[in-house]
């Protein structure tokens, strides 16, 4: 979590230095959220709550924007509750592979079928 802090920091820093520059390109030279907002792709709500408030985005597209990390979802394994790779065994059972699913006992097909696990 402190990296995801860091780049958050940093997102912040990028954001108050373009807010510090924005008043050499505005007509009046104030400074402007607007300014800001324009040139990152966001909108002035975002940039200001981010660089202010230390508000993380959730959005996807949002958090590639300010270079910070995306966030997945991850399914847990429905048979033990943890989150494996994909093809990756459930704990230490021992699985079998029929060649055939003819062979396979019938009440493992049933479970496999009501539990939409590949039969093979």
């Amino acid at each position: 979590m402190a990296l995801a802090t860091r780049r958050l920091q940093l997102a912040q820093n990028h954001l108050k230095s373009l807010y510090r520059e924005s008043s050499q390109h505005t007509k009046d030279g104030k400074r402007s959220w607007h300014y800001v907002a324009r040139e990152m792709g966001l909108s002035v709500g975002t940039a200001i709550r981010v660089a202010r408030d230390s508000y993380e985005p959730k959005a996807p597209h949002i958090r590639r924007i300010l270079n910070l990390p995306v966030y997945v979802t991850l399914i847990a394994c429905a048979k033990c509750g943890q989150v494996h790779r994909l093809l990756k065994k459930c704990g230490d059972r021992k699985s079998r592979n029929y060649a055939h699913i003819a062979d396979m006992p019938v009440a493992l097909l049933a479970w496999k079928m009501r539990n939409r696990e590949e039969m093979l």
